[in-house]
């Protein structure tokens, strides 16, 4: 570009007055660590005179960052000390520069986070419907005589605590490890009881010794990687019939197709008496087996914690087709990065997020409260005890993430914020 002719830009493409800077040093391939600083001042003040009067809330951020500018400016055009003292040294357009490189990493997270839910769109869940209205609990109206008395009730129905007396057993616990492990290999699937019985008795063994003794957090898991309590599903495999696996895999289906948000293992396993994540693991697993068979059009996917039913990807453009069908939200660009601000550097406050970006934000946060993306954490210890804000479940759901660390490193954007320019 040549410096000589009028530099016009229309400012409302822009952000902020740092987006207004990254568009400068870019366009113009210019190395974002050694700015020109004059000739930005001088373009970046046309683009400023060309605000409109009534617009002086927007043209507040602007004329600030003009008059950092020009200060700058004025800073550079002062000669340098001989020999450079280490105070004096300083280059002013270091804060400057970090700040750009800051907001350039956000940009670029922002991006990824639009990108990511392009792609998590492609996954349609199910269609939105109206909540049905909780109802409140009646209230309860009682005299104190009567809560003494139904606590007098309680009280009575307490039985003196069983005191069990298991007698010794000359089998070690190591070798009843063995003997289990043995009965493993020669056969892949038992039933609990037949596992449970004492090795020299044909009856139910009296103490409840033997159970403990074969129970999964003794024993570790069948899979050899001793998983604490069996959680990764192998036991449930090897120990629950694979009748009941299937028949808890149909309830988990059925549940996960009513619902409309991610449900949790723990919710999963209240679906069937005696369950536990172990077996909701396992029955997981038989159903995503059965799908990927039979080759059905949705799938189940591990999102904000939880597990969803979902379409997959290919049945997208055929969806598309329907209008009963609802269209994903978008967010805008000022939305994405302030959620990238928040996403990055929870809990953080209205300041700080305003500090990071260049330009008010007092709009955005609102849109994103009112949309369940973000919600307020807690107060931070400044002035006036200012809100500090944080991302939700939803916020997960909106971009399929499994939780916060799905999200990839703010530092692996610093190849792109630190390149040749950014051009």
């Amino acid at each position: 570009m040549d410096g000589r002719d009028p530099f016009a830009v229309e400012l409302e493409q822009f952000q902020g007055p740092l987006d207004l800077l990254l568009h400068l040093i870019r366009t113009q391939g210019i190395d974002i660590f050694d700015i020109p600083i004059a000739r930005i001042t001088e373009q970046f003040l046309r683009a400023v005179e060309r605000l409109p009067p009534s617009a002086l809330d927007r043209a507040g951020e602007f004329l600030e960052m003009a008059a950092t500018l020009v200060r700058i400016k004025a800073q550079m055009l002062f000669p340098r000390p001989t020999p450079p003292d280490e105070e004096a040294g300083v280059d002013p357009r270091t804060a400057l520069v970090e700040r750009l490189v800051a907001y350039a990493r956000i940009q670029a997270a922002a991006r990824a986070l639009a990108d990511r839910h392009d792609a998590w769109a492609q996954r349609w869940p199910r269609g939105w419907r109206e909540p049905r209205p909780r109802r409140a609990p009646p209230p309860v109206v009682a005299t104190w005589a009567e809560v003494v008395a139904a606590a007098a009730k309680l009280v009575a129905r307490r039985r003196p605590p069983l005191t069990y007396r298991p007698s010794a057993r000359p089998v070690s616990v190591r070798a009843r490890l063995r003997a289990l492990w043995r009965a493993l290999q020669r056969r892949p699937r038992w039933r609990f009881e037949r596992l449970a019985r004492h090795p020299h008795e044909r009856r139910w063994s009296s103490p409840p010794s033997s159970l403990v003794w074969n129970s999964p957090s003794a024993v570790g898991c069948a899979c050899g990687n001793s998983c604490p309590s069996g959680r990764c599903g192998c036991y449930a495999d090897a120990l629950r019939p694979r009748s009941s696996i299937m028949d808890l895999s149909r309830k988990i289906e059925a549940a996960l197709f009513a619902s409309l948000e991610p449900l949790t293992l723990a919710d999963l396993a209240r679906l069937e008496d005696g369950a536990t994540e172990a077996d909701v693991a396992a029955a997981l697993a038989a159903l995503r087996a059965e799908y990927a068979t039979t080759g059905r059009a949705v799938d189940i996917v591990e999102v904000a914690g939880g597990v969803q039913l979902r379409t997959r990807p290919e049945f997208a453009p055929v969806l598309a087709r329907l209008d009963t069908v609802p269209e994903p939200g978008r967010l805008s660009a000022a939305a994405l990065e302030t959620l990238a601000v928040i996403a990055y550097h929870q809990p953080i406050s209205r300041a700080q997020i305003e500090a990071i970006r260049g330009v008010g934000c007092g709009a955005v946060l609102r849109t994103l409260l009112d949309r369940e993306l973000i919600t307020v954490v807690g107060r931070g210890d400044g002035v006036g005890r200012p809100s500090l804000y944080g991302t939700t479940t939803r916020f997960l759901e909106h971009f399929g993430f499994r939780s916060l660390d799905d999200l990839p490193p703010l530092e692996g954007f610093d190849a792109w914020a630190s390149g040749d320019g950014g051009a």
